[in-house]
């Protein structure tokens, strides 16, 4: 599986693309909208995670980007503020909604269940993180002892 990872934080970067290695996917890591843009256009993806708040402009205009350009592709918004406050059709063009901060299992999950074709990750504790836009402010209280991102 394909994966573009769009983060402005280069730790970030650094732990998505290790977790991706671990997993058996291809990651492609980018720090900004414009180069996230550049990578769309330039490659296919399979799986897109953008964050929100990217330095040069925000990752819902690479949203509609992908969605224009790639609309295959599954598109994960990363953020620390709840799905709500993004505009109802950014959330309708979104497969999955991943709140900062996030796990190891979170992350997993998440792309386990947006993209048919993850199934190769290991499955993770029973953690619970709704990749609906729309319900995943719903995380538990509960986490394990896991990298939190």
């Amino acid at each position: 599986m394909d994966i573009l990872a769009a983060e402005d934080e280069e730790i970030q970067r650094l732990l998505l693309k290790e977790f991706a290695d671990h997993s058996g996917y291809s990651m492609d890591t980018v720090a900004t909208s414009q180069a996230a843009i550049d990578k769309i256009r330039q490659n296919s993806y399979d799986v897109l995670l953008v964050d929100r708040r990217l330095p040069d402009f925000n990752g819902e205009a690479v949203v509609k980007v992908a969605k224009t350009e790639s609309p295959e592709t599954t598109v994960v918004m990363i953020s620390g503020d709840p799905p709500v406050t993004l505009e109802k059709d950014i959330r309708s063009q979104l497969d999955g909604f991943l709140g900062k901060p996030y796990n190891i299992g979170e992350l997993r999950s998440t792309i386990e269940r947006v993209s048919p074709d993850a199934s190769r990750g290991s499955s993770n504790s029973g953690q619970m993180l709704s990749g609906d836009p729309e319900h995943a402010h719903q995380k538990t209280q509960s986490r394990t002892n896991e990298k939190s991102y």
